[in-house]
């Protein structure tokens, strides 16, 4: 077939261009989809039989998870599109999502996690899960600021971190925050940007009562794609002055939060994690990774996961799935099958309306 794929389909020579060619050289060579992977049951017409392959995955958003296919060459994701099985819930991918395929490349992509500002080794990370995952246990004063939305691998991971006395949870997302209401354009913006205006009840705290309790902690994770430190001043200052232990996972450069944080830890892009999100239908969609991590990350799974397990992970070398994988089974049991469709209908929770700031 040469380089150039059919019916509209886009090539391998023009993703390559997209991306910068450079970029994608600096990589590792050998990168396929995890063994593991589930390939979709419907793909696009134009993929040709062992040229491409095709997952079902989704977006985590704090609005509700958007589900797609990820369409792979070579064992590297170059498309992603609209899963043909939830056509009739939701069609087609937003254009920022389309646009989140070129984070999983980015030459902004932190390869080595950071202790004050210098670089870090990840072994070292593994050797302070342990001791965090100490501190848990001995009842220490922990919180988690995790994005907004609905995980049900978080929900669970949760519920096993909450019986441990110190700890608090938290959310921000300024994707999820209260809409302002008197002008129809704005309105069409906001919802152009982040997507119908809901949020889902997690019963975590606010980012103001983090603020609030910063003085009292020990060790604080930062979980949010969002840079919460940027966006509100007031917690920006909290933090710079707390004296707890601060670890931000970030999937590109350090931002702002980074900035005030005394570890960062690179986070793994969403198609190289597994992932159970609830969408704004009340469907639970499911995540896979469909490429191996292309740069040494980890996930906000593997990290709850290892703070419960004695700061325990598994290998790093693809001969086992990672730690999320057993999360994923406990809350879709049958998810080598469900992988196949991508989501199971109905069985998350349905978001609500938020509650609406007038213009002033």
């Amino acid at each position: 077939m040469g380089d150039e794929t059919e019916k509209g389909g886009m090539s391998r020579r023009s993703f390559l261009k997209g991306l910068g060619a450079l970029a994608v050289l600096a990589l590792p060579a050998c990168r396929r989809a995890q063994q593991f992977a589930v390939e979709a049951e419907e793909c696009p017409e134009w993929m040709l039989p062992g040229e491409t392959v095709c997952y079902t995955t989704c977006m985590p958003w704090a609005t509700g998870a958007i589900p797609m296919l990820a369409v792979c060459h070579q064992g590297l994701p170059i498309a992603l599109q609209s899963n043909p099985l939830y056509e009739k819930i939701r069609r087609g991918v937003p254009a920022f999502a389309q646009a989140a395929l070129l984070d999983l490349y980015s030459a902004q992509r932190p390869s080595s996690p950071t202790r004050a500002g210098k670089k870090h080794p990840m072994q070292a990370i593994r050797s302070s899960l342990r001791a965090w995952s100490r501190l848990l246990h001995e009842g220490r004063n922990m919180a988690f600021l995790s994005p907004a939305g609905y995980s049900a691998i978080r929900k669970e991971q949760v519920m096993e971190l909450s019986r441990f006395s110190g700890a608090s949870f938290y959310t921000y997302d300024p994707a999820a925050a209260p809409r302002v209401s008197g002008f129809p354009e704005l309105e069409a913006l906001q919802e152009a940007a982040f997507g119908p205006a809901v949020q889902f009840d997690t019963g975590f705290g606010t980012l103001q009562e983090l603020t609030e309790r910063l003085p009292q902690l020990e060790t604080l994770f930062i979980f949010t794609p969002a840079d919460p430190a940027a966006f509100d001043a007031t917690f920006a200052r909290a933090l710079e002055n707390s004296k707890a232990e601060t670890v931000r996972l970030g999937l590109l450069q350090p931002d702002r939060t980074a900035q005030l944080s005394l570890y960062t830890i690179p986070q793994t892009h969403f198609l190289e994690e597994w992932g159970a999100e609830a969408d704004a239908a009340g469907n639970l969609c499911l995540r896979q990774p469909v490429t191996r991590p292309l740069r040494e990350a980890l996930s906000e799974a593997d990290v709850l996961h290892a703070l419960l397990n004695n700061g325990e992970l598994p290998a790093t070398d693809g001969t086992a799935p990672s730690a999320a994988w057993e999360w994923l089974q406990r809350v879709a049991p049958h998810a080598k099958a469900d992988l196949k469709k991508g989501f199971i209908a109905a069985a998350a929770p349905h978001p609500q309306a938020p509650e609406i700031t007038p213009a002033t």
